[in-house]
């Protein structure tokens, strides 16, 4: 396995990744917004 090999791996791995971090964002983010618009 060349170096090209481990960077394309990584690169999946972090896209894959990336999707999952997004959601979560998403997910805290309308949960902290809905705290918010409780307290007001």
């Amino acid at each position: 396995m060349g170096n090209g090999g481990m960077l394309q791996k990584i690169w999946v791995d972090l896209c894959q990744s990336r999707a999952d971090i997004v959601a979560w964002i998403v997910k805290t983010a309308a949960t902290s917004l809905r705290a918010k618009a409780r307290v007001i």
